[in-house]
């Protein structure tokens, strides 16, 4: 997949809904359609942050498709209209030629210190189990931007759909990716355009 064209979804913080609750929101929302939608070429989206800062993600996701069609077969005006006016989106357009490339990945948050003591408990014994338990520091949560999103995997094994932290790194991308996971973040080196 070539990200050749793209959508914008505008989120409007309001007084009653945090900024962080929409984006929970429509990257749950999305990831389920990537999900969905998955065939033997793999998704066919990718995503981006243009506003993504330090401290959050910003008001902007952007979603890419390779055809025109295929961002039109998403739906975004649907996603949006469930958003009680939270939400807004901008028409599809081309991508800018020239554009220079960002790459976002994710980020996993450390394992919580009496995760890792359990696991290392079972796991080894003696000096080792010492070893192991003398190497565990609490560590504080990633300073990264985060979206809290909804498992899919626990809804689908116990009915239940846990939230757990999503953090978002970004680099510099040498080329641009081809192939995208299904949270339509890229899967080799590559990254997607970055434009305003």
């Amino acid at each position: 997949m070539k990200p050749l064209f793209y959508q914008d979804v505008v989120l409007m913080q309001g007084e009653d809904v945090p900024l962080s609750a929409l984006q929970s929101e429509l990257y749950s929302r999305l990831h389920m359609l990537f999900v969905s939608q998955l065939n033997e070429n793999g998704i066919q989206y990718a995503v981006a942050f243009p506003g993504m800062r330090d401290n959050g993600v910003g008001r902007k996701i952007r979603v890419f498709a390779e055809r025109l069609e295929d961002l039109v077969a998403l739906d975004i005006p649907r996603i949006c209209m469930r958003s009680y006016g939270m939400m807004d989106y901008r028409p599809p357009r081309s991508v800018p030629q020239g554009t220079p490339l960002i790459r976002y990945s994710r980020k996993h948050d450390q394992e919580r210190p009496e995760k890792r003591r359990a696991r290392n408990e079972a796991r080894y014994e003696g000096e080792r189990l010492e070893k192991a338990l003398s190497e565990i520091h609490d560590k504080r949560p990633l300073d990264l931007p985060c979206i809290w999103i909804r498992s899919l995997s626990t809804l689908a094994r116990d009915g239940v759909s846990n939230p757990y932290p999503f953090y978002i790194r970004t680099s510099v991308a040498d080329g641009l990716a081809s192939e995208f996971n299904c949270y339509g973040l890229p899967l080799s080196e590559g990254g997607v355009p970055d434009f305003a």
